[in-house]
């Protein structure tokens, strides 16, 4: 790893880039005041709030998400050629009409800069991906620190959320388009700065200031609600930390771990930080190459993949305590399947579920397994450990 005391060397070109768009957030956002403030002209008395197509409030700064309604409150569409741009949410009813009929011009602008906020906020997701990529390759390096920097993230930052989410199911990156519409926005909020958010293989990764959110679990686990009540393919998502941003490339590898876990064993929504406790500090500090022997020492035959049945079998008994009855009832099979499939898992083991220090061995390796056939850069390592 570089040394932080050296002068970055960051080419011109990304320099130029990262200025040039964050000079055009800026202005974006200057102009969606001026829009703004030019409906509270229009309107006279009474509130005014502009939504986007997702209900996301653009402006003016309001309670997290809340979308007024009621009686006191109208909707005022914003409809271009069909496709809804947003709305324009109005405190006295009876002013509607009046605003609606004087206003067409400022509808089809309200309209556009709202797409071009869009527009904008994607393309900082793919530009912002490139430093992610940047940073799980070479680490907190001098360069990678100024290329962050650039794209908004201090490096005074203190402790930060680093926020890891990715599609659970069908074909990769085809719902990329509508996680990036459905997440993004309520991450920036439509502000001047843009948070770090960025693309990642099939998902999105955030890196958050905890000072600025500190409810940020309780936020990623309502928008991961109404994504699944939207009827968006699953997702799943884990949520770790990093004290200061040169710990993000270990803090975004945990989470990389933890969805490898998470993906291994098909679940979904905001998966626990299995890894943060003891168990994890075992696991990541054998190292790709120490666990992966670890992993055949304890599971010998099992760890093949034409038993991967009986793996999960065994999770799914170990996780519910050793319930026959659970476990039956979980996998959706008899009770005399479960106890065969127990007997042939302590056979091909030479271990007994009934030896609680056998137990805890197979359970290790369980996680184990999962580390080292879920994640792609956990096997390249091992890999390149066993070909040295």
């Amino acid at each position: 790893m570089s040394s932080l005391g050296k002068r970055p060397e960051v080419p011109d070109r990304l320099r130029f880039e990262s200025t040039r768009a964050a000079l055009r957030g800026r202005e974006l956002a200057h102009t969606a005041d001026a829009v703004f403030r030019a409906w509270q002209e229009a309107v006279g008395e009474g509130g005014v709030v502009w939504v986007d197509p997702a209900g996301v409030v653009i402006r003016p700064p309001a309670p997290e998400f809340l979308k007024p309604g009621g009686r006191d409150w109208a909707e005022l569409p914003i409809v271009i050629e069909r496709e809804r741009f947003g709305a324009i949410w109005v405190e006295r009813p009876s002013r509607l009409d009046l605003v609606e009929a004087a206003s067409s011009s400022l509808l089809a602008r309200t309209a556009l800069v709202t797409n071009e906020l869009l527009l904008w906020a994607q393309t900082e997701c793919v530009r912002r991906g490139e430093k992610i990529e940047r940073l799980r390759h070479d680490g907190y390096t001098e360069e990678v620190a100024e290329l962050l920097s650039l794209c908004g993230l201090p490096r005074t930052s203190g402790p930060l959320f680093v926020a890891v989410l990715e599609v659970a199911e069908g074909p990769p990156f085809q719902e990329m388009d509508t996680v990036r519409a459905f997440f993004v926005p309520r991450l920036w909020r439509y502000r001047e700065v843009f948070p770090f958010v960025g693309n990642i293989p099939n998902g999105l990764a955030a890196f958050i200031p905890k000072d600025e959110a500190p409810d940020f679990e309780e936020r990623l686990a309502t928008w991961l609600d109404e994504w699944e009540r939207g009827g968006g393919l699953p997702l799943r998502a884990v949520l770790t930390d990093a004290q200061k941003p040169a710990l993000l490339k270990e803090s975004l590898e945990r989470a990389e771990a933890v969805l490898a876990v998470a993906r291994w064993h098909r679940q979904k929504g905001l998966v626990r930080d299995r890894l943060k406790g003891p168990l994890g500090q075992l696991l990541l500090s054998l190292g790709p190459t120490g666990l992966h022997t670890y992993v055949r020492q304890v599971l010998g035959q099992l760890a093949e993949p034409e038993h991967r049945s009986l793996v999960e079998t065994l999770f799914v008994y170990l996780e519910v305590e050793g319930s026959p009855q659970k476990a039956a009832k979980r996998l959706f099979i008899h009770r005399n399947t479960l106890r065969y499939r127990l007997q042939q898992i302590e056979r091909m083991t030479g271990r007994s579920l009934r030896d609680m220090t056998d137990v805890a061995a197979l359970w290790i390796a369980l996680y184990g397994l999962a580390l080292v056939e879920g994640g792609t850069s956990w096997r390249m390592a091992v890999s390149a450990g066993e070909e040295r």
